[in-house]
């Protein structure tokens, strides 16, 4: 409810020229009863949306020259209380309310990204400029949002074949390590193997030949032995 009634006050106290809150030590009064920065009726300022002359014209008042026009203290004294009112950030937060003009945020400047009122569009600050309504904003960017999820969800699920996918090869090439390296040790060992088996073929073969050679000499050792004792039986023969 204040927060209603601040915003009825602030339109009356708002320069329908320049669009700004009065100024409170220098705001006059036509004699239709507007009231004006003086600036704005001095200067006749081209650009003014709304010159004293056009508004006094919609009353069917006319305008005194800018010397003789006088000063509005009851409103000058209003701008200057309604400049120290502050809402509470509840109240200000809910009404989402333009802090020049007061009216609400409706209109969105694409070329200065911000919100803004109707009586914010037509000023020379944003004349020109692409204006959209905040439904439209909310539209485009939960269209945008919606496009970035489904971009985001698609490298998401990417990502997801490609870790899959690097996981599968790493299980295979670990695989694949462990049975090369058991075929290596295995290379190994019947290289080693068949290292040992040759060299005990080759003691063995040589302790055969030895045992070989033993018996041939046993066997001549025996041989001389059994003509020794023929020889010493003729002897002993012979001498008898």
């Amino acid at each position: 409810m204040a927060s209603g009634i601040l915003v009825n006050i602030k339109k009356e106290v708002t320069c329908p020229s320049c669009l700004n809150l009065l100024k409170n030590n220098n705001t006059r009064i036509l004699e239709c009863g507007h009231s004006f920065c003086q600036a704005c009726i001095t200067a006749n300022n081209r650009e003014s949306m709304v010159s004293p002359e056009e508004v006094a014209a919609l009353c069917a008042g006319s305008v005194t020259k800018p010397e003789n026009l006088r000063l509005s203290r009851p409103v000058a004294n209003i701008v200057e209380a309604l400049r120290e009112v502050q809402l509470s950030p509840q109240e200000a937060q809910k009404s989402y309310l333009c802090e020049h003009h007061g009216e609400k945020l409706q209109l969105f400047c694409k070329e200065h990204g911000k919100v803004m009122c109707w009586l914010c569009e037509p000023s020379q600050e944003h004349r020109g400029h692409h204006m959209f309504l905040m439904e439209e904003i909310v539209q485009l960017g939960e269209h945008e949002l919606q496009e970035a999820l489904d971009t985001l969800r698609a490298e998401q699920k990417e990502t997801e074949k490609l870790i899959a996918d690097f996981e599968e090869d790493t299980t295979s090439w670990k695989k694949t390590y462990v049975q090369d390296c058991r075929k290596q040790l295995r290379e190994i060992h019947d290289s080693e193997e068949q290292t040992e088996l040759q060299k005990l073929e080759k003691a063995e073969g040589d302790h055969l030949d030895e045992l070989l050679r033993l018996r041939a000499c046993c066997s001549i050792t025996g041989n001389r032995c059994e003509i020794s004792s023929q020889t010493w039986s003729i002897r002993c023969r012979a001498q008898q």
